[in-house]
């Protein structure tokens, strides 16, 4: 005997998931937020760990990523090749983001990119959800702050004319 089939009502799935959720739900992070590093030295095999607070940059502080970042690049930003400009914002991401990160990661972090793209990743992730409210991974709603942009009075959003 087989069992009567499931139906996914496709609209009501979409309906449910474009609706904000309850403010209930809602969940603030602070601007400032610990992460832990724990790094093997591949000269030494001597396992390095640190807590540093991420600080989400404001204005000056986005301001002093790009300025860094072309002070390292020493030549016109569109003459890098996409890898060496992404090196380049990472490690001044990195280097703003963290509160006095030690020497030793900050080091370890120009030489492998492994641990620059992961630490990275974690703090975007942090500014990210900073900005928009903590979302649960695959739940599509935000759970925080809503973003709207509009132009007002025409009707649809983002036409232009």
């Amino acid at each position: 005997m087989t069992e009567p089939r499931q139906t996914i009502d496709i609209l009501a799935m979409k309906k449910e998931l474009s609706e904000p959720a309850p403010d209930a739900d809602s969940v603030l992070i602070e601007r400032d937020h610990p992460v832990e590093v724990r790094y093997t030295d591949p000269a030494t095999g001597k396992l390095r760990s640190c807590t540093c607070i991420s600080h989400v940059p404001d204005k000056d502080g986005r301001t002093l990523i790009a300025r860094m970042e072309a002070t390292m690049a020493g030549v016109a930003w569109a003459t890098l090749p996409p890898v060496q400009q992404g090196r380049f914002h990472a490690l001044s991401t990195v280097a703003v983001q963290l509160n006095d990160p030690p020497t030793w990661l900050i080091e370890a972090c120009g030489e492998d990119d492994d641990l620059l793209v992961s630490l990275l990743g974690v703090l975007e992730s942090h500014a990210d959800r900073y900005f928009r409210g903590d979302r649960e991974k695959g739940d599509l709603r935000a759970k925080g702050r809503v973003l709207a942009v509009r132009l007002v009075g025409t009707g649809t959003a983002g036409a232009t004319g």
